[in-house]
């Protein structure tokens, strides 16, 4: 009796363990690299970032524009550092992306925004969880975004993908390495939302 009382506290208290960890801002920059960093748009994307204890390597930054506007720029981070798109939208590594924005944007249009990025780099044989779950991911982009805020997006492999807006979290970790590929081939892949900020980050990171 008392080691099933044992086993059910430490199931109850497991999902906590991971928020706590979860619930730090993940990806710190090194103070001793910040001189190396690139700037954009007055943004500074250090050339390394700590996810624990995991420094990922900066792989190159852009600028996303629209009818001649700048809309946000970004910045984006891997382990391994890999330029291939292939290893970038497919790998199972930590990964990291930040991106600042230089002009207000409704929640609804980044909503729209992405939702037409997703639809456009979901697997053939797409699971009806996985689209439960990019609608879900979707629904915690409840407030506009204004000039100078930020969206962080974190993928650690068996934990999932965490979305934080000013370096707050937002709703839950999204689980799964699936969802992971198909957000970062949003970015990256040859159906890109972005196709020109996609050629910035990657001739950066061929340098």
């Amino acid at each position: 009796m008392l080691n099933q009382i044992k086993r059910k506290q430490l199931l109850f208290l497991l999902p906590l363990t991971i928020v706590m960890v979860m619930e730090n801002p993940i990806a710190q920059e090194k103070t001793d690299r910040l001189a190396s960093a690139k700037i954009i748009k007055e943004n500074n994307y250090p050339n390394v970032v700590q996810v624990g204890n995991t420094t990922l390597k900066l792989l190159g930054v852009g600028l996303r524009e629209k009818w001649f506007l700048d809309i946000y720029t970004m910045g984006a981070y891997s382990e391994s550092g890999a330029c291939d798109v292939r290893i970038l939208t497919s790998s199972d590594e930590i990964k990291y992306i930040r991106i600042d924005i230089l002009r207000d944007v409704s929640a609804g249009k980044m909503v729209k925004s992405l939702g037409k990025a997703f639809d456009k780099n979901m697997p053939t044989d797409v699971s009806e969880e996985l689209k439960s779950q990019i609608n879900i991911f979707l629904g915690y982009f409840k407030q506009d975004l204004a000039e100078q805020e930020s969206i962080e997006l974190i993928y650690v492999p068996g934990l999932g993908t965490t979305l934080k807006t000013n370096g707050k979290q937002q709703g839950l970790i999204t689980p799964g390495k699936a969802f992971s590929d198909v957000l970062w081939s949003a970015y990256f892949s040859s159906r890109t939302c972005c196709r020109s900020l996609r050629d910035q980050i990657l001739s950066d990171c061929s340098k």
